[in-house]
């Protein structure tokens, strides 16, 4: 790996893996051999070279409605895609299954969770933030099988917007809400995901909204539940439009140190209207 690092070759996705492997009680000679493999694959052609070309031609596709849907650049957006795709190969996953499952989601919702949370880890390395880390979980998890790639996506970014305890705290709030209303936890739970993100990427506190949101639903504030089980319920039928509308709304008005609540309620009334 010296030797890769000496010719140019970035192994800090490979040093990620190993440590994070390691972590979990992997052996250690074992991981680095595994990466030094991989690293020598990708200087081969394995990397984003070695994808197929109508993997390729699938991602710049999905980047392209992503960088409309989210008003990204869309080369920063194929370059995560292809940095996702080649570490889901590389540990052993199907990269092109994947790809596929993304461009459904993006389909679907080119302003959604998944386009959204592209855009994030996209613009973060755009800036020099080291998102290797990140991008090398998502691989592990969609070639390992414990989460699809949008779920992937989505709980990487919201750690990333709102801090490492936040996927949890969204969902023990997600389900404080179904309690209360009735609602499909579920979807509650993507809203809140997709709030957290967007209020991160408008340059918010998107840690201290959650927390807001979670004290005042837990202190018996039905208005704050309700509010979100509405904007859940349009999505649940379809309408991402009025939906994205809604999130893109509380998430500029938080981020200019409105709160988060009381916009939450406004936005829900306003759709209501």
């Amino acid at each position: 790996m010296a030797q890769q690092q000496a010719s140019g070759q970035n192994i800090q996705q490979a040093i990620s893996q190993i440590g994070q492997q390691v972590a979990q009680g992997g052996d250690v000679t074992q991981a680095i051999v595994q990466a030094s493999q991989q690293l020598t694959q990708q200087s081969q052609g394995g990397g984003a070279a070695g994808l197929s070309p109508e993997v390729r031609q699938e991602i710049t596709q999905v980047a392209t409605q992503v960088a409309q849907g989210t008003n990204t650049d869309q080369g920063q957006v194929n370059q995560v895609l292809q940095q996702i795709a080649t570490q889901t190969a590389a540990q052993g996953g199907n990269a092109e299954q994947a790809i596929t499952q993304v461009a459904q989601q993006v389909a679907e919702n080119p302003q959604g969770p998944v386009s959204q949370s592209l855009a994030q880890i996209a613009v973060q390395q755009a800036e020099g933030e080291n998102v290797e880390q990140d991008i090398v979980q998502v691989g592990r998890q969609i070639a390992t099988g414990q989460e699809d790639v949008s779920q992937s996506l989505t709980q990487v970014a919201v750690q990333e917007a709102a801090g490492p305890n936040a996927d949890q705290q969204i969902t023990q709030i997600a389900q404080q809400v179904a309690q209360q209303t009735g609602s499909n936890p579920q979807t509650v739970e993507q809203v809140l995901q997709q709030l957290a993100i967007q209020i991160a990427g408008e340059g918010g506190n998107a840690n201290q909204a959650i927390a807001q949101i979670g004290q005042q639903i837990a202190g018996g504030e039905v208005g704050i539940s309700q509010s979100l089980t509405q904007i859940a319920q349009q999505a649940a039928t379809g309408n991402v439009g009025e939906v994205n509308q809604d999130i893109t709304q509380v998430a500029e008005q938080v981020a200019e140190r409105g709160n988060v609540s009381q916009t939450l309620v406004q936005v829900a009334e306003q759709s209501i209207g």
